[in-house]
């Protein structure tokens, strides 16, 4: 399967030249790619989710400003539009690539698994953008490799994560399989944890995630709904594999122990540290 951080880093060689004329060279600045390649690689975002990206920390209000400008400008590039800009009600503006701006994300830029952004679950699909930026502010700091994977839904397989990520810490290279789960808890939590169950350290695995061994990471809105999560799941499938957490304590501290097993909830918690 493909790994998209590591597609940068080789494409980077090989994706054809951007070639800079008088008009182009005025718009092709180095925000405008980096911008670019945000929403190639979070699908879905706002504002702050794409300063934040771009720049590997929390954004100033200039920060913002910038940002903003760029996107401003890349909605009418080169006489066309390269993102789509969707006002969401309690939202705000949220923005993805359009169709114009994963061909030149493809083309140009060598991110060929790039996805033109469409209106499902905002909330949702935010929610995964969050989990992103925070991983991958982790890896950073901590001198992991990362890769993270998020492909549109493909009928045909047994299952369909909502994304795959890497870490590769000094022990090895360790799988999870992102899951946030908004709604309140019911049959089919546990119909897709017996899925992931059915196919642990078998050859189909592999195929689907890239490795037989992996974690499964559900994320919850609140403590009370991780709870139930835990306590259903204990019951039918005890296992260390499923790791739970929340959505406020991702955000607070993703290095801190904020993840539970349905093994052993009552007594431990767990880190992206102790892999």
């Amino acid at each position: 399967m493909i790994r998209r951080y590591l597609i940068l880093r080789v494409m980077s060689q090989k994706s054809k030249p951007i070639t800079i004329t008088s008009s182009q060279g005025r718009h092709r600045t180095q925000r405008k790619l980096d911008t670019l390649e945000a929403l190639a690689d979070l699908y879905c975002a706002r504002t702050k989710d794409i300063a934040r990206y771009v720049r590997n920390r929390i954004p100033t209000v200039n920060d913002l400003r910038a940002t903003l400008a760029t996107l401003e400008i890349l909605q009418h590039f080169d006489r066309k539009n390269l993102i789509i800009k969707k006002k969401i009600f309690g939202i705000g503006n949220v923005y993805g690539l359009s169709q114009s701006g994963v061909n030149f994300a493809s083309d140009k830029m060598g991110i060929i698994t790039a996805r033109e952004f469409e209106i499902r679950d905002i909330e949702h699909e935010l929610l995964i953008t969050s989990f992103h930026i925070h991983l991958r502010e982790f890896a950073r700091r901590n001198n992991y490799e990362f890769t993270w994977e998020q492909e549109a839904i493909d009928h045909k397989k047994l299952i369909n994560p909502d994304a795959i990520a890497t870490l590769t810490t000094p022990k090895g290279t360790f799988y999870f399989c992102i899951e946030p789960e908004r709604q309140k808890f019911n049959e089919n939590f546990l119909k897709k944890a017996k899925k992931y169950f059915t196919v642990f350290r078998k050859p189909e695995a592999e195929e689907l995630f890239g490795s037989k061994e992996f974690r499964v990471i559900f994320i919850v809105d609140t403590e009370r709904k991780r709870q139930t999560v835990l306590q259903k799941f204990a019951e039918e499938y005890p296992y260390k594999m499923f790791w739970v957490t929340t959505v406020p304590l991702f955000q607070h501290d993703i290095a801190g122990q904020i993840f539970k097993t349905p093994k052993d909830y009552r007594t431990n918690s767990y880190s992206f540290l102790d892999i």
